[in-house]
């Protein structure tokens, strides 16, 4: 029996990453890699291919992970111009002896996706996911240069014409790609948590282990110190906040980082980066979490926040009314700066109530639940 073929196209991996991560990065690293890779545990009817351009090789190379082929493709002068020309002459090639696959891209708004999808989106089903780029009229507001204007008025619409079905994690990225998409054909979706791994743990235990204090209340942020999320923005309300008895904890600092002196002096109980694995400790150990930034230019959700809901801790950002169903179950939508001490406040303090977050949320972010609604999608667009 021959089975489908799926072929992820990823961003290639952009940071660096913990020791043990980075042999599986070279080959199948990327938002579709580890969709691919979740499908593979609950289903073996798709044979699973991911791609990416790396500048660490100077010829096309592949190697099985996971059961996974993972596809290297050099840095040419065409993938350089955004035009991916090895990855197109492939998948015509694919199209031509007539093996039954689809193409799920893993970024939208650029020209990299607009070209493939233009040139073999009427031949080949293209399946496009948005985890965070920035669509092309946001671009031409922001910096005002000619080639977001003629991708916002001329490219993007020509190609998204002919993409099969696309998710996104914003409501109004979902509201502009209604203008080319069919309404059926398109889902507010984030990528998954795996819910064996992160749930509820025993506090106090958690605590003990990272040496955090257990008569505190603790606000837990997880990135870098930088603008751009809006930690910035706890900087001058930390004083306030331990008059009530509450701390700030932060993971994933580094000296080299934009705020890490300021937080520093503030004397905020800061960690490292921390293998994936002890996540689920850290986040049990908190009362809150937090992505407080409203910068125009951060698009995304932050895997951490989705982990925290599966945790059961709520969350405190203004992304979370982009998830299906009501953000108050999930925490506290932050509309305006200035709310950000009530919004602490009013969460952590009754974060003891919390008990159904994590339910609420399955649905909507486990492996499980993504992994059945994208089967369905592939399938009916490879019988």
């Amino acid at each position: 029996m021959i089975k489908k073929k799926i072929v992820y196209i990823d961003i290639p991996p952009g940071r660096k990453r913990l020791k043990e991560e980075q042999e599986i990065d070279k080959w199948i690293n990327g938002w579709g890699s580890l969709l691919g890779r979740n499908i593979l545990k609950y289903t073996d009817e798709f044979e699973i291919e991911t791609w990416h351009y790396d500048n660490e090789v100077n010829k096309i190379e592949s190697k099985i992970i996971n059961n996974i082929k993972g596809v290297r493709f050099p840095i040419t002068k065409f993938s350089k111009s955004s035009f991916p020309y090895s990855m197109y002459r492939i998948l015509l090639d694919k199209f031509q002896k007539k093996e039954p696959f689809l193409v799920h891209v893993s970024f939208i708004f650029n020209m990299f996706c607009y070209s493939l999808v233009y040139l073999l989106g009427n031949k080949i089903p293209f399946i496009v996911s948005s985890h965070g780029d920035m669509r092309a009229d946001l671009k031409y507001k922001i910096y005002k240069k000619r080639k977001y204007l003629i991708e916002r008025n001329i490219v993007a619409p020509k190609a998204l014409k002919k993409v099969s079905y696309a998710t996104c994690l914003r409501k109004d990225d979902k509201e502009y790609l209604q203008n080319y998409i069919k309404k059926e054909n398109l889902i507010i979706q984030t990528v998954g948590v795996d819910f064996n791994k992160f749930k509820p743990l025993d506090k106090n235990r958690c605590r003990k282990e990272f040496n955090l204090p257990l008569d505190k209340k603790l606000l837990l942020y997880i990135g870098r110190l930088y603008k751009l999320k809006g930690i910035h923005l706890i900087l001058p309300l930390i004083e306030k906040l331990r008059k009530r008895n509450i701390e700030l904890v932060v993971v994933g600092a580094d000296p080299n980082q934009e705020l890490y002196d300021e937080f520093r002096k503030k004397n905020v109980i800061i960690f490292g980066r921390m293998p994936h694995h002890q996540i689920p400790k850290i986040l049990s150990s908190v009362d809150a979490y937090t992505t407080p930034g409203h910068n125009q230019k951060y698009r995304g959700l932050d895997v951490a926040n989705l982990e925290a809901l599966a945790c059961n801790i709520p969350v405190i950002s203004p992304n979370i009314n982009h998830l299906p169903g009501h953000y108050n179950t999930y925490g506290y939508y932050l509309q305006k700066e200035d709310d950000l001490f009530h919004a602490i406040i009013k969460v952590v303090l009754k974060s003891d109530k919390n008990s159904n977050i994590r339910e609420n949320i399955k649905p909507i972010i486990s492996w499980e639940s993504i992994v059945k609604r994208m089967i369905s999608v592939y399938n009916s667009f490879l019988t």
